[in-house]
């Protein structure tokens, strides 16, 4: 695989600094960027970063190139994703370039490319986007180059959708640097105690559970962008993966509306179809990733939620994935029911399960793992159902099921089990082992320590 195949596999760009994105490199990636608008008339650009220092370099590096080419290029300082996407939202302009340190590789850098209102680009606009850079087919000129802040208009309408929450406690651990900047400043402006502790230089969950078991918080987050960590947790200190969290959203989002359609990705508890189904609600598993959510958002979703943490409303909202509306949509549902979480998630169904468990797998290798899985368990007799929507989803009985999927973004496999009781979950555990095991070049030591919790 070439260098260019590398940097646009997938649905964005990515790639290391500067072994992959070197400095010349991005000047022409921006020439390039900045000739596409030009060619699809998108002329009003925002570019903004995560203020992480590898996405600090490669952002003035392709700002650098996309000033040398005659559109109107905004440019904003460092900020979280989610005022840079409300702002494309209410079409303040016609294309946004966010760029952030990722989680999959050392050293990753990552562009989000969105056209207004929140549509993410087509496999052809990223094909567009490579031959012009592959060819130098640059659209040369002057950008007229403006500066602007995203945070306040976004902020504003926070504080007055969500204007009644006085008197909760809220502890957030924050592990970067643009969150510890954003975070805390909204938060409080909405009447919320807050109490912040610092996670950048050693993320611990174990200390930070420590940490708000002493302070007995009614609500407590951690976040971690460049790991790729979203955590809630309950006034006793349970965490809930965001599965069951996506369960408490879904009950408020149908309590309103009985028909909404809810989507999750095929890394989600087994519970939820029927789960929203009762309610009134329609559902449908979906592959991971914000491209499919948004996309699906916009064909009549109204919620959206994937594993790692990432919720989409078009609820009272404009369908991109936000995790300060999500915590808001959270601490509203707290406030709606007048019941401590612990009470609340206590009401739903549970299951025995693991956490999504990463395994080390070579990028070439994993999507041919994949297929000759499906092709095998396909025809195999003493399995329920078998689901290859994104990797291979396998039900061996009515209520227990594993998944195996090969990573969009990283050179690994991710791994995910679920059972009614601990005796079936520990079967399927022990299923997924020996299906791995021939594969030599899959680490698979994970599923030896492998945890089961039951939530």
């Amino acid at each position: 695989m070439n260098l260019f195949d590398e940097i646009f596999e997938g649905y964005d760009i990515r790639g290391s600094y500067p072994k992959q994105l070197s400095n010349d490199f991005c000047i022409d990636l921006g020439m390039a960027l900045g000739s596409f608008a030009c060619k699809e008339g998108l002329l009003d650009v925002v570019i903004s970063n995560d203020g992480s220092r590898n996405a600090l370099h490669v952002f003035e590096k392709v700002f650098q190139g996309i000033s040398q080419t005659p559109i109107n290029v905004i440019k904003i300082d460092s900020l979280i994703p989610s005022p840079f996407l409300f702002a494309l939202a209410n079409k303040k302009f016609d294309l946004g370039i966010y760029i952030s340190h990722g989680h999959s590789a050392e050293n990753q850098v990552i562009f989000r490319i969105t056209r207004a209102p929140v549509s993410p680009l087509s496999k052809n606009d990223y094909v567009s986007i490579k031959n012009l850079l592959t060819k130098k087919d640059f659209i040369k000129g002057v950008a007229k180059i403006s500066t602007g802040d995203l945070f306040l208009e976004y902020e504003n309408f926070l504080i007055s959708r969500f204007s009644r929450f006085s008197g909760l406690n809220l502890m957030l651990g924050l592990a970067d640097a643009i969150t510890q900047k954003y975070f805390p400043r909204l938060f409080s402006k909405l009447g919320i105690s807050l109490e912040v502790y610092d996670a950048r230089k050693d993320y611990s969950l174990k200390l930070f559970l420590d940490k708000a078991k002493n302070i007995a918080p009614d609500l407590s987050v951690y976040i971690d962008y460049g790991l790729g960590i979203f955590h809630i947790i309950d006034e006793e200190g349970t965490v809930y993966e965001n599965d069951k969290i996506l369960m408490l959203l879904s009950d408020s989002v149908l309590h309103k509306n009985k028909k909404s359609k809810i989507l999750f990705d095929v890394k989600s508890t087994e519970l939820l179809p029927e789960f929203i189904e009762i309610r009134g609600g329609g559902s449908m598993y979906i592959k991971t990733g914000y491209p499919h959510f948004i996309s699906e958002m916009y064909r009549g979703a109204t919620l959206g939620g994937e594993f790692s943490g990432n919720f989409y409303f078009k609820d009272d909202y404009f369908g991109f994935d936000d995790h300060i509306f999500s915590i808001l949509r959270v601490i509203e549902r707290i406030f709606e029911t007048k019941r401590p979480l612990s009470y609340i998630m206590q009401t739903y169904p549970m299951r025995v399960h693991t956490t999504e468990l990463k395994l080390s797998c070579p990028d070439d290798l994993k999507h041919g793992l994949i297929d000759a899985l499906f092709l095998s368990y396909k025809e195999l007799p003493d399995v329920v159902r078998v689901d290859n929507t994104d990797g291979i989803r396998v039900n061996i009985t009515s209520t227990g099921w594993f998944l195996i999927r090969a990573s969009n973004t990283g050179p690994y496999l991710s791994v995910r089990v679920e059972g009614i009781y601990e005796k079936e979950a520990q079967m399927i555990l022990e299923r997924v082992k020996s299906v791995l095991m021939p594969f030599v070049f899959v680490d698979t030591k994970l599923l030896d320590s492998a945890q089961l919790f039951v939530s």
